[in-house]
């Protein structure tokens, strides 16, 4: 997922102690080209996993249940009996529709 500037264009900010410039969606330590991390949303993420060729589900996977099992959270991730019910609707372009939290859905 992104660093803080994620979504907010180009410019300079912090991260933590080290200058971070975003400059065309690519943020690096400021004056160098070392990758200070990523800007695009989760969403944009799968959606270019899959334009690359990953299958859905391998890539929903990834942004989803797999990361979750590396940090020991087993009460989400999977929909299923006894999860938090957190779900991101997405349509057949993997574009974001809705979000539901605890079972609910979020206002737009």
């Amino acid at each position: 997922d992104s660093i803080s500037m994620g979504g907010m264009g180009d410019g300079r900010t912090k991260l933590g102690s080290l200058d971070v410039e975003v400059i065309g969606g690519r943020a690096t330590l400021a004056g160098t080209t070392a990758l200070a991390g990523s800007v695009i949303a989760l969403d944009e993420a799968l959606r270019a996993m899959v334009a690359a060729g990953t299958p859905v589900p391998a890539a929903v996977a990834a942004a989803s249940t797999n990361p979750l099992d590396l940090i020991g959270q087993a009460d989400r991730g999977r929909i299923e009996v006894g999860q938090r019910a957190d779900l991101v609707v997405l349509d057949d372009d993997l574009m974001v529709r809705g979000v539901w939290l605890a079972g609910k859905p979020l206002d737009a």
